[in-house]
């Protein structure tokens, strides 16, 4: 039985969700040795137990096949040493902290904005979302703008996943894909997974730079997360230096990748619902919950990995300690159970009890951040633009089972 939506359903996975969920929620895979959890009640419990349900990057791997230079990172631990490490990293994401971003990021959306209106046409993942979901990460972990061009580069090769670059230069079995592919949580890469030479070398790259910024930091601090995490103490004890390479990695990364996904997931449902586009354009204080819904309808992330710590029972079924889970928040996300008509994308659902961003203690740190981004990139460009309709060519999803997304988004507008 198949867990994971085949290539062919990339773009549209959920008749595959709403069929498992019907015929087997809690699916086993032979021949990838991976569990399926699909509905809402049993992807929460999956989520929320984490005495259960581990997240260690390490426990994932059977057995590790290459040698990995980054230490597990906040997604990949589990308690106690995940809870500390958390508690120091949460309050670079509170209100205060992300009020700060703002101006940034509209001004960023703009200067993006002015190198295309011009020309009446855009590639909204190339020329929108994904340079600024980079300079937004990038601005918050103090990073200088003549080192962005080496981010762009980690940030490509590491995504390379995402597109089957990196695996048809080497010629990897599909099947190979999608195993190694449940090595990555809703947060981020795990390091712990079978890479290529390439993404080692890219590792060793970042590892070596953000050493360098971490003890520049601490010797001259400034006004950014570096410099707040490299002050932080666990016990009266500095944070271990490849904790924080992790962490700067992991945000860099998986950061990255989730705005770049919820911005170009967000112009693409509008896009297919015109009368949402025009509600949200004539009242921009919609926007919020255009993003709220849309985080629900097409998440970043469509699957969490999770390894059992004991035998466990979900919904009718015992899965046994030791084997690989992938909870499917993109299928819970449309349970009928829980939410509503949920095929319909609905801007005024009441209901948003989305687990677009997981649950429990492993829930991610940034869902204001990720909202606080979608919305003012949705409003300033629609400040800018009008009559955004879809460009030629036929849009393809991202080739990867788990992380959502077009690979490309050709849009057409007008000048405001």
């Amino acid at each position: 039985m198949a867990v994971m939506p085949a290539p062919m359903q990339r773009l549209n996975p959920f008749p595959f969700f709403a069929a498992m969920r019907q015929k087997q929620p809690v699916a086993h895979d032979a021949l990838l040795d991976v569990w399926g959890v699909f509905r809402y009640a049993d992807v929460r419990q999956v989520l929320h137990d984490a005495a259960a349900f581990g997240s260690d990057s390490r426990r994932l791997v059977r057995p590790p096949r290459t040698q990995t230079v980054l230490s597990p990172s906040l997604a990949g631990t589990d308690p106690p040493w995940h809870s500390q490490l958390r508690s120091l990293m949460a309050p670079a994401f509170s209100p205060e902290m992300v009020a700060r971003l703002e101006p940034g990021i509209v001004a960023e959306v703009n200067r993006l904005l002015d190198r295309v209106d011009h020309a009446g046409c855009m590639d909204a993942v190339d020329d929108l979302a994904d340079p600024l979901a980079l300079h937004v990460i990038a601005d918050m972990l103090g990073i200088p703008a003549s080192d962005r061009p080496i981010c762009r580069r980690w940030a490509d090769s590491l995504h390379s996943d995402a597109d089957g670059q990196r695996f048809a230069a080497t010629q990897r079995p599909l099947l190979d894909r999608w195993a190694d592919a449940l090595h990555t949580s809703a947060t981020g890469l795990q390091f712990g997974e079978d890479i290529s030479y390439v993404a080692l070398q890219t590792q060793t790259e970042m590892d070596a730079y953000f050493r360098q910024l971490i003890a520049e930091r601490r010797r001259l601090p400034r006004a950014d997360l570096i410099s707040d995490l490299a002050a932080a103490t666990i016990a009266g004890e500095p944070l271990p230096e490849r904790d924080l390479v992790s962490f700067c990695v992991l945000l860099l990364i998986a950061g990255h990748f989730n705005m770049v996904s919820l911005i170009a997931n967000t112009l693409w449902t509008l896009l297919e619902h015109p009368a949402d586009l025009a509600r949200v354009e004539a009242d921009p204080a919609l926007a919020a919950s255009v993003v709220a819904e849309v985080l629900r309808y097409r998440p970043a992330v469509m699957g969490l990995a999770r390894v059992t710590l004991r035998d466990v029972q979900v919904g009718d079924v015992t899965i046994p300690a030791g084997q690989r889970v992938v909870a499917w928040a993109a299928s819970a996300n449309r349970d009928e159970t829980v939410f509503p008509e949920p095929d319909r994308f609905d801007i005024g659902r009441v209901n948003t009890a989305s687990l677009a961003f997981g649950h429990g203690i492993h829930a991610c740190l940034g869902p204001l951040l990720a909202r606080v981004q979608g919305r003012l990139a949705l409003t300033t460009t629609l400040a800018r633009l009008q009559g955004l309709a879809f460009g030629a060519g036929k849009l393809e999803a991202i080739h990867h089972p788990i992380l959502y997304r077009p690979l490309h988004l050709p849009i057409t507008f007008k000048r405001r």
